[in-house]
């Protein structure tokens, strides 16, 4: 029988149980290893797209903008139901993606008072590179874990996140 090492997740819970003894903390080591978990992967994540000069907020816009395929366009009302996100937070994130080139509004041909906005060219370019980069990072971030064992985390992480439509990712 293997024993794992006690992590400082395990400090965490047991220090909690000792400071609250009638209190059930029977999922917490799971919960703070899924946080800890998706914070890592979010540090990986943004350093494989800074690679590329784009933070993560730059690479939700682009990517949400790639995958609106033909066209690579939206509207700002459409952007926002994919980014969690104020409407002033988004004017702010368009504006740096077309200052950097990556994007443009353009008037919308449905409502001459509204605008879309699509990805130029290098902007597809370097969303395309990014999320090549991205899924590469993730894949060696994700390689301690057998096929088997990511396919079935995967799995459960999948039945978990269907309790919370609202609050996945995109």
């Amino acid at each position: 029988m293997i024993i794992e090492a006690q992590d400082e997740v395990d400090k965490i819970v047991e220090a909690w149980r000792r400071e609250l003894p009638d209190a059930d903390f029977g999922q917490k080591a799971l919960v703070l290893r899924l946080i800890s978990v998706s914070a890592n992967l979010e540090v990986v994540a943004a350093q494989a797209c800074s690679e590329l000069g784009i933070d993560l907020s730059l690479y939700k816009i682009l990517s949400e903008l790639r995958r609106a395929s033909p066209a690579f366009e939206l509207k700002p009302k459409e952007l926002i139901r994919c980014l969690p996100i104020s409407s002033g937070g988004l004017t702010s994130l368009i504006d740096r993606a077309e200052s950097a080139g990556l994007a443009v509004r353009r008037p919308d041909p449905d409502d001459r008072r509204g605008v879309v906005v699509a990805l130029t060219e290098r902007g597809k370019r370097t969303i395309e590179a990014a999320a090549t980069k991205r899924a590469q990072a993730e894949d060696r971030a994700l390689n301690l874990l057998a096929v088997g064992e990511q396919q079935a985390l995967n799995t459960l992480l999948k039945r978990l996140l269907s309790q919370f439509p609202s609050l996945a990712p995109r």
